[in-house]
């Protein structure tokens, strides 16, 4: 009896609550459905290919067109009521234009374009600019910069040009001698700037080595044979030193002899 008591009493109990998680689920489902499905990355970036995107300022994008219409490059046309500035010629490492302007720095955005960043990898500042007839570089800068101007870069950049310049000149010049007089007449500012003796050391040697080629000690028949000597090698005060190439005269000689003259 008491177990049929039980019974009773569970049968006589209110049923639980429907649950309202399926509905929910269902609605989430609904939504989704509506949704639109992203493009994938290669159509994305195929499309982004066409244009180049330029931020120019924090809310503003201009849109440049490569190429106009009939395949030519367009123009960078400066606006001359407004306020332009001119800027510096200057020349990296690499041997690619560069602007200066109130001693800082910047290198184009693309290559023979009018758009230009600062060097300083977190520096927001931008500046548009073109040569113009008169070989001037004019344009306008926008944004400020993050960071103290540099000018001793600058004047360091314009030395280690002129070791590059004196390295192609006159190859058997020292590379001790070389650096010491490039160094003999700079501030401390730009004495750091400048790097150190052994990488400015290696620049020398690099640029050397463009034109005349990297020192071996074993040299076989061929490379002797096929060797062009550069102007810098062979003239001095306009005149060729070079008195004697063998290579004409015995041209199925294994050996050449060349014979210079040298001035006292």
């Amino acid at each position: 009896m008491a177990n049929q008591s039980n019974v009773n009493k569970l049968s006589s109990s209110p049923t639980p609550p429907t649950s309202n998680i399926r509905p929910k689920l269902e609605q989430i489902q609904r939504y989704s459905t509506r949704r639109k499905r992203p493009l994938p990355k290669e159509e994305v970036q195929n499309d982004e290919s066409l244009e180049d995107f330029l931020v120019v300022d924090d809310g503003q994008i201009v849109l440049s067109s490569i190429k106009n219409d009939n395949g030519e490059q367009d123009k960078f046309v400066l606006n001359e009521e407004e306020e332009l500035v001119e800027f510096g010629r200057g020349c990296t490492n690499k041997g690619a234009l560069c602007i200066w302007h109130s001693g800082y720095r910047y290198i184009r955005v693309r290559h023979d374009g009018p758009y230009w960043r600062c060097t300083e990898p977190k520096c927001p500042s931008k500046a548009s600019a073109v040569e113009q007839e008169d070989g001037r570089i004019l344009g306008k800068i926008r944004l400020e910069h993050s960071h103290l101007p540099q000018p001793e870069r600058r004047l360091a950049e314009i030395k280690r040009h002129e070791l590059k310049q004196r390295a192609r000149e006159d190859p058997s010049l020292n590379r001790v001698r070389l650096i010491a007089s490039i160094r003999s007449d700079v501030d401390d500012e730009t004495f750091v700037a400048m790097g150190s003796d052994n990488a400015l050391g290696i620049m020398a040697y690099r640029e050397k080595a463009k034109l005349y080629g990297k020192g071996t000690s074993k040299i076989s028949s061929n490379d002797v044979m096929s060797i062009q000597f550069p102007p810098a090698l062979i003239e001095k005060g306009g005149q060729s030193i070079l008195l004697y190439d063998s290579r004409p005269v015995r041209m199925h000689d294994d050996k050449a002899v060349f014979v210079f003259a040298h001035s006292y």
